[in-house]
């Protein structure tokens, strides 16, 4: 009988490090540019893994005529690694603390950085903070 109470725990051991290990550190709701250079991307996360990416840019002064783009999909996470998956590519973004900022936003604000994305991509080196 001791051994496998043994074994039992043993598994339970395991099960725990494996829960541990995909733990998903990113906080749904809605992220957010900063604005400026006629653009703004506007990301919501909802809690069933669907997201909505809505990016919209305007000539200068002219923002009524806007363009408006939206792209839909799935969206998955381990620990502060955030995975956009659309059905032509995958784009991923790391979750960091805004610490101090010229922007007004609290310290301990969290954002998303889009790293790697390539070049002619609009979320390219974007970041987009978390919005209450």
């Amino acid at each position: 009988m001791p051994g496998m109470l043994r074994n039992f725990l043993l598994v339970l051991l395991v099960i725990a490090q494996i829960t541990a290990c995909s733990q998903c550190n990113i906080l749904k709701g809605r992220y957010r540019s900063a604005g400026g250079s006629e653009q703004n991307t506007t990301l919501e996360l909802s809690a069933n893994d669907k997201f909505l990416l809505v990016y919209e840019n305007w000539e200068p002064g002219n923002y009524e005529n806007r363009k408006i783009s939206k792209i839909n999909g799935i969206w998955s996470c381990k620990d502060n690694q955030l995975i956009l998956d659309m059905d032509s590519e995958k784009i991923t973004a790391v979750q960091i603390t805004v610490g101090q900022n010229p922007l007004g936003l609290n310290e301990d604000t969290k954002a998303l950085h889009f790293k790697g994305v390539s070049v002619d991509n609009f979320l390219n080196n974007e970041i987009l903070y978390a919005t209450k």
